[in-house]
């Protein structure tokens, strides 16, 4: 039975992988979530996931939509200009 259910949870993964779109730009990102840390109160985490999300908009973040269910983090993204969903 564990066997079906992890094939099928990797199935599923791999689903979502053919979805995804990755940043691989460690440095941009690492550069902006510093800033992120100093204008708006998140945890790193946060900061490196609203980093990645405006270097994948390349800073064009308008109307760009984001969803998370971290109250700090979607405020922190509607300042950035994204236009938040709700979670």
């Amino acid at each position: 039975m564990e066997s079906r259910s992890f094939a099928a949870a990797k199935a599923r993964l791999h689903k979502i992988e053919q979805a995804w779109n990755e940043v691989v730009s460690y440095d941009a990102v690492r550069v902006r979530a510093r800033r992120l840390l100093e204008t708006h109160p998140l945890s790193a985490a946060d900061a490196l996931q609203l980093a990645a999300a405006l270097v994948m908009t390349e800073e064009r973040s308008t109307g760009t939509e984001f969803v998370t269910f971290d109250v700090r983090l979607a405020e922190a993204a509607n300042k950035e200009g994204f236009l938040v969903l709700p979670g």
